[in-house]
């Protein structure tokens, strides 16, 4: 895989689900799955930057990677106040990123300006879900826009 401009992206494709992992689903569903909707089954194949930067090709793990990413392919960041389906939502934890997912619909008063956002959680399933209902750290997230 490569950015826009060419250059190579670090990335990797896994085969199978640990045990260790799969016991990790039933806490997602008893903690995480109010308001959510699946949209896919658990994959090892691809984690939430693979399906945010990569169309569920690959894992992407680095995070010189994603900032390599969010530079080379053009992403400015955003406001929340200006974002749209389609923008991407980055969640950091210790100042790295954490988690990622596309926007599919915007904040709104009505869902206390939380976006909707489609995201993967590691290995579990692909989930369309309030943006600050998951097992990821709301506090500190940052949206992007390819501008072209």
């Amino acid at each position: 895989m490569h950015t826009a401009q060419g250059r190579q992206i670090d990335n990797e494709q896994f085969d199978e689900i640990s045990h260790f992992e799969r016991n990790q689903f039933p806490v997602f569903e008893r903690q995480y799955s109010l308001g959510c909707e699946v949209c896919a089954g658990p994959s090892p194949r691809f984690n939430c930057h693979g399906l945010t930067f990569a169309s569920r090709r690959t894992g992407i793990f680095e995070s010189g990677t994603l900032e390599q990413i969010l530079n080379e392919d053009g992403y400015e960041e955003i406001q929340p106040n200006k974002v749209k389906p389609g923008d991407v939502i980055v969640y950091y934890a210790d100042g790295d990123f954490e988690h990622s997912g596309l926007v599919v619909e915007s904040p709104s008063p009505s869902r206390l300006n939380v976006p909707m956002v489609r995201s993967k959680w590691a290995k579990y399933k692909e989930i369309i879900h309030p943006g600050n209902q998951r097992p990821y750290h709301f506090g500190n997230v940052r949206y992007f826009r390819v501008i072209r």
